[in-house]
């Protein structure tokens, strides 16, 4: 995957369809959290906070729950030094069963402030506010064993208690992640669904946009019951039209389908709703 022609964020990749790699259809109909999910490792939980004043000086240092922001001690601790404020935020993580052979990509979205990120100790990047998802290649800066994340708001100061809980709430978000990725894998893909009324038929259309390496991918067509409509392989350098035996009524009465995009070590899943479903 091409990294972002930005010399402040050499690590960032490219933006790509949003999904999550699983190691097989069973694991994605057994899990019910990102947490469980064999490649993810989440960011979540106990954070170190530091505090700095105008001048750049540490004020205070308190532990915060990514899923509860400031507690009612912190708030006033902090309004009772009040004035221009920076915050700073690190913590621990350990990449579970970590292949050096994989790649591991930081992903983060859904912020509403600019922050600076460090892992180990060595610069990532910059994400500003307008931003809502982002992704770094952080292969090479990481290894097994703890390992420390770092992140403090960009060029915004905090000058409000209420300004301070909104950042602890959104930096320190459920929607921070490290992903495993294989190094044979889909990056970017494109799906289209058309019934045509005329043979009855939907058609399903899948475009390989982007891969890393030469991942031969398979297909997989679930509907509602858990049957299969319809499986196969996929030529990465043709649209791949999938046809399956549906009326204009019965799309009506769908709630849609589950499409498995599989290489060899993930699989990623693609629900169409019905409202995705173009009627020509």
């Amino acid at each position: 995957m091409e990294k972002c022609d930005n010399l402040n964020n050499i690590y960032q990749l490219n933006k790509r369809e949003k999904y999550i790699p699983y190691m097989s259809q069973d694991e994605y109909f057994k899990t019910t959290s990102l947490h469980e999910v064999h490649a993810v490792t989440t960011l979540s939980g106990k954070w170190i906070c530091q505090v700095e004043k105008d001048d750049e000086q540490p004020l205070l240092c308190f532990r915060v729950d990514s899923s509860q922001g400031l507690v009612n001690d912190d708030i006033k601790r902090i309004d009772e030094n009040g004035g221009r404020l920076t915050f700073k935020y690190e913590r621990q993580f350990t990449i579970n069963d970590y292949d050096y052979s994989k790649d591991y990509h930081l992903n983060i979205s859904d912020v509403s402030s600019g922050y600076t990120l460090k892992v180990n100790g060595r610069y990532v990047g910059q994400i500003p506010s307008s931003v809502e998802a982002s992704e770094f290649d952080i292969t090479s800066l990481i290894h097994g064993g703890e390992n420390r994340i770092e992140m403090s708001n960009v060029d915004q100061p905090l000058w409000s208690t209420l300004a301070s809980h909104i950042c602890l709430n959104t930096h320190l978000s459920e929607n921070m992640y490290i992903l495993e990725r294989d190094n044979d894998r889909l990056v970017h893909f494109e799906v289209e669904a058309v019934c045509q009324q005329d043979t009855e038929q939907i058609l399903v259309t899948v475009k390989i946009k982007e891969v890393e390496g030469l991942p031969a991918i398979t297909y997989t067509l679930i509907g509602l019951e858990g049957e299969i409509e319809a499986q196969g392989n996929i030529d990465l350098d043709y649209p791949c039209i999938i046809p399956i035996d549906a009326s204009f009524e019965a799309v009506d009465l769908l709630d849609g389908y589950t499409l498995f995009l599989e290489t060899d070590y993930e699989t990623v899943a693609y629900f169409i709703n019905k409202r995705d479903i173009t009627i020509k």
